[in-house]
């Protein structure tokens, strides 16, 4: 399976200019329409290499000058409100960039800001007093890594409670969330024959729960304040955490530390707190003792003899432990040095890719989604680069993975070829410290193109639509498949998506989507009966005039 990306800017997008452009605006309360001062306007440039800053005044206006032609992010933030980039009309839509020609002004680039909702409540002990220092978050219902979970969404919704263990969680936006609870302190409940009796807090879920599915659900609109989520944590009998660490050979990982922590990972955040650290001895045994209830994972690294580095190998291993009321036993942590790929990189017109190479970069995404390989290997920011000469070298994959191929604009993906076959869309996988050899990647600048317009029932045209282009073929409904695209349209109502593989499609375009709903499989289901059938052809440029659907929202 092969994931696309563009690095570079759309079609829309003009490439950067020396000059000078200015950007004007006002920034506004969404609910009263009353100017906001002091909210912060941050600029960068498509290249991320320019970032200018302004403050609004009194009357909430801006203006940035001096920047060159180019592509622009735009985003607005004050304290007490959602922050949003240009584009967007409502927390979590997509956004778009903004173009600036030389010598142009352009004017009423300005944001409606909705207020933040916030959560807040007290935690104490199952005796009702309270507990200061309590590790709290908020969970968000969001799509994330294949299907519908609770997610962690930034920073601001991890904080701890203070000395009458109340807590706020702020910045949140409207949709689905659970809150949680985590105190990692033990204690001696007393003593069972010759050893003392460890209690600690299990991880606890608001309205006083232990489990997730039995966690109360709270539904927050935009700028709404839930007060009074208060819920006592748990406590519950301590455990004994144990097992055996082996390097990729099977030979114990004696000396090697091993660690346990409490993990939440989401598409924009993730966390780790760090409960516990152990030795593994020399045969190969480690344990952990006193570990509160609650989900864990444990991991190791290791160095070592590496023939196909010609040095040192790291090895790592992960697990994830589900701790109740009993001791954990036998678990086998066995650590893999990860695979290798190999291979070229060509143009499908035979010309040399020196000139593109230093716009194109390969990353494995492993299909065992829990394995993070650059958490635990390192982002070697050389690993996966494009030589001058079309080679390159991917490490540090894990099990089955796809390739993801960020390429400039105007390319695309037509083929991979390993041993023959073509390997296009399928996972590749070898064995732990091995490597594939002459893996064959051909780009092409024969690329389908489709413009729309977008419209609603009288015929006029529609602004600030999202447009959905996805494959009839639900096979692909899958999270980050090259066979799907959606793009928001610009003032006109109109976008052009580049670069879908040929083949047929359904074209919708809604008003409103959250950003990354159009991975759900239910989703795309949902909209497809109000979609246009669309046949792409390589090198095509199709138009199409889409009318406006809305679905139904979570």
């Amino acid at each position: 399976m092969i994931y696309v990306q563009a690095l570079s800017k759309s079609a829309h997008q003009i490439a950067a200019q020396t000059g000078s452009a200015s950007i004007r605006g006002r920034v506004v309360a969404a609910d009263t329409g009353r100017p906001l001062r002091r909210a912060r306007v941050r600029v960068v440039n498509s290249d991320r290499n320019e970032v200018e800053t302004a403050s609004t005044d009194s009357d909430g206006r801006y203006h940035i000058d001096g920047l060159l032609g180019g592509s622009y992010a735009v985003s607005a933030a004050r304290s007490g409100y959602l922050s949003l980039e240009y584009g967007q009309r409502r927390p979590l839509e997509h956004g778009r960039m903004l173009d600036l020609n030389v010598g142009r002004t352009a004017e009423h680039v300005d944001f409606s800001l909705p207020r933040m909702s916030v959560i807040a409540g007290r935690i104490t002990d199952e005796t009702g007093d309270p507990i200061e220092g309590v590790t709290v978050s908020a969970l968000r219902s969001e799509y994330f890594e294949g299907q519908r979970r609770f997610v962690p969404m930034h920073a601001g919704t991890f904080l701890r409670t203070d000395d009458d263990g109340e807590y706020r969680v702020v910045g949140l936006e409207p949709g689905t969330y659970i809150v949680l609870a985590s105190l990692k302190e033990t204690w001696v409940a007393g003593r069972k024959g010759l050893d003392e009796e460890m209690l600690g807090y299990t991880t606890t879920y608001f309205p006083g729960t232990t489990t997730r599915e039995q966690a109360q659900r709270i539904i927050l609109s935009t700028g709404e304040r839930v007060t009074g989520v208060d819920f006592a944590l748990v406590p519950g009998r301590t455990a004994r955490v144990s097992g055996l660490a082996v390097d990729a050979q099977g030979m114990p990982m004696a000396g090697q530390v091993v660690t346990m922590g409490e993990e939440l990972r989401g598409s924009r955040s993730s966390t780790y707190h760090q409960v516990a650290t152990t030795t593994v001895l020399s045969d190969g045994t480690f344990s952990f003792r006193n570990i509160p209830q609650g989900e864990y994972s444990v991991s190791a690294r290791s160095w070592s003899a590496s023939s196909t580095t010609k040095g040192r190998s790291l090895e790592a291993a992960i697990l994830r432990v589900t701790v109740g009321g009993a001791d954990v036993e036998g678990l086998v942590l066995r650590a893999n040095a990860g695979w290798n790929i190999a291979g070229n990189l060509i143009r499908e017109d035979g010309l040399p890719v020196r000139p593109l190479a230093s716009g194109i970069r390969i990353v494995g995404i492993s299909a065992q989604k829990d394995f993070d390989p650059k958490t635990v290997f390192g982002n070697d920011p050389l690993n996966g680069r494009v030589r001058m000469d079309g080679t390159f070298h991917l490490a540090g994959l894990v099990g089955p993975s796809a390739l993801s191929v960020s390429l400039p604009d105007g390319w695309t993906v037509k083929t991979i070829q390993f041993e023959g076959r073509d390997v296009t869309d399928e996972n590749l996988e070898s064995r732990g410290g091995q490597q594939l050899r002459d893996v064959q990647i051909v780009i092409t600048n024969r690329v389908t193109s489709i413009t729309t317009q977008t419209i609603d029932d009288r015929g006029r045209r529609v602004s600030d639509a999202t447009v959905i282009l996805f494959s009839q073929d639900s096979s692909k409904w899958v999270d980050g498949s090259r066979f799907l695209r959606a793009v928001r349209t610009d003032q006109e109502g109109r976008c052009r998506i580049e670069g879908l593989p040929p083949g047929a499609y359904f074209a919708v375009a809604v008003d409103y989507a959250e950003d990354g709903v159009w991975n759900e499989a239910d989703y795309l289901q949902s909209v497809k009966s109000n979609a246009q059938e669309i046949w792409l052809a390589e090198n095509q440029n199709a138009s199409a005039s889409l009318s406006i659907s809305r679905p139904r929202q979570e």
